[in-house]
């Protein structure tokens, strides 16, 4: 007869646990669609995987995340011993987000530190966890408690709170409090910190020169601010960190995980690592021989998406590390001290019940989308040229232009005519859609159009504006005459709160 999992000692289990249920639980793996498939029932059944991860193909809407979530959590009470699946996505908010239909959208984590409101950081991760966990989704990867002190990151930028310490130090530990309002595992990532960087570790490996004291004195503070919360989890950096560990990336870096995070930092928590198939990892080392390596120095989770291109082989993965544990060339001593960590928590989420039968297409309310304009409207209103706003438009004598396919459509609506910029358009072809127009809005998410710009000729035009819709340093790579220069953080806001800002006739 088999016992509930919540009842059970974890030494007890752990003693009960064959190999192969061990080594599951310290996957977290992509799902293909949004249903499962045969080969996500043979990583449930034969592998034993224990976490699974939604991305945008898996969410496209509340009432088939909700069905695919309760089929995992189906699933799971299946098994031999009935241990819940770790079921994570990436909610951040503003420009990364996995589902967006039928939930509450708020601007990213830049607009909020500017704002500089704790309360406002809470009840944004309060309300973003309810939603999720009302599909299942036990998890979320966030906080950011990157700290955005390079205007040249490519990959952090709004996702973070902010360049003072301080603050994101005060916003992480708002946001985690939020999550366990909701009763949400949270994550804060990426440690030891991203926010230096001029690599994407998604195409490239990134290489720090810093200090141990440099990281200690920036980097490092607000993960401490997140320990002091009880985060649960701490997602791992594909950085190197040269100074500190001349060979290995963070993630597989025994002096980082072991010396830092754990000794230094007292971190008891689960250590999560980035994606697996990112090729900071996958273009330098041996992906096979690395995930070894990983657990080696002290990560207890790895996660293989299924959503990046990669040669990679998961498949091999599974069976290299079984192997190294079935051989003790990693100690099952070790394997054990992970489960506990991945156990603890799993008996900390809440018991997902039957799921809502009437889940709708719609989890948001008043209240979580006025919360949402608030802060899309404050956070507007810290820049030093929002006292020009509204903006006028004379529909004839005006042309939008943006990167974002919904901003030009909006306009479109109203008969105004627009540009949407591409990669293969050249400096005539804006100079031939701007000729005859006094008035240019330009709406950018993208820092590439502005080396464009500055070869353009805009004859007639004496009124530019330039607004940033995700890069808080756009304006640096901002080498033309414009009139205004102001942040919307808006990649995701609704619409109608950006027109509230322009006067239409």
């Amino acid at each position: 007869m088999k016992t509930k999992f919540n009842n059970e000692n974890i030494d007890q289990l752990i003693q009960k646990m064959s190999l192969k249920e061990k080594v599951g639980q310290l996957f977290m793996t992509g799902i293909l669609d949004n249903d499962l498939s045969n080969l996500d029932y043979k990583r449930i059944h034969e592998y034993k995987i224990g976490s699974f991860i939604l991305f945008s193909k898996n969410t496209k809407d509340p009432e088939s995340t909700a069905k695919l979530n309760m089929q995992l959590h189906s699933e799971a009470k299946n098994l031999e011993n009935e241990i819940p699946f770790f079921i994570a996505i990436d909610q951040e908010q503003g420009i990364v987000m996995r589902l967006e239909k039928g939930m509450t959208i708020f601007p990213g984590n830049y607009a909020i530190g500017q704002i500089g409101d704790e309360n406002i950081a809470r009840k944004v991760s309060q309300i973003t966890g309810n939603e999720l966990m009302e599909l299942g989704i036990n998890v979320n990867l966030a906080p950011v408690a990157d700290i955005n002190s390079n205007p040249k990151n490519p990959i952090i930028g709004s996702r973070s709170f902010g360049e003072d310490e301080y603050l994101v130090c005060n916003m992480v530990k708002s946001s985690i409090k939020g999550f366990h309002d909701s009763k949400i595992l949270s994550c804060a990532k990426h440690f030891p910190g991203h926010g230096d960087v001029t690599v994407d570790s998604h195409i490239a490996l990134p290489i720090v020169d810093k200090k141990i004291h440099e990281i200690q004195n920036l980097e490092l503070k607000p993960f401490e601010a997140a320990i002091e919360q009880k985060v649960p989890m701490i997602m791992t950096a594909h950085i190197l960190f040269k100074d500190i560990d001349s060979k290995y990336p963070a993630t597989a870096s025994k002096q980082l995980l072991e010396g830092i995070l754990r000794k230094q930092m007292g971190f008891q928590g689960i250590i999560i690592s980035d994606d697996l198939q990112m090729k900071a990892l996958t273009d330098n080392y041996d992906i096979y021989d690395l995930c070894i390596r990983i657990i080696q120095a002290g990560c207890d989770m790895l996660i293989y998406s299924d959503n990046l291109s990669s040669e990679t082989s998961f498949d091999e993965i599974y069976d290299r590390v079984y192997f190294a544990f079935k051989n003790n060339i990693i100690s099952e001593k070790r394997l054990n001290t992970s489960l506990k960590r991945i156990l603890y928590y799993k008996k900390q989420i809440s018991p997902i019940k039957q799921l809502k039968d009437n889940i709708t297409s719609n989890l948001s309310n008043k209240d979580s989308l006025d919360l949402s304009y608030e802060i899309m409207r404050r956070a507007i209103k810290t820049n030093k040229d929002s006292y020009k706003l509204p903006i006028h438009i004379k529909d004839k004598n005006t042309i939008i232009i943006s990167d974002i396919m919904r901003f030009t459509d909006i306009f479109n609506e109203k008969n105004i005519d627009t540009l949407l910029l591409n990669k293969s358009l050249k400096e005539i072809d804006i100079e031939n859609s701007v000729y005859n127009k006094n008035e240019i809005l330009i709406f950018l998410s993208n820092s590439y159009y502005c080396k464009i710009f500055e070869k353009t000729q805009f004859k007639t035009a004496s009124n530019i504006y330039v607004f940033s819709l995700t890069n808080p340093y756009l304006k640096d790579y901002i080498n033309f005459n414009i009139n205004i220069y102001i942040n919307l953080f808006a990649y995701r806001i609704p619409l109608d709160i950006v027109l509230e800002f322009f006067k239409i006739w």
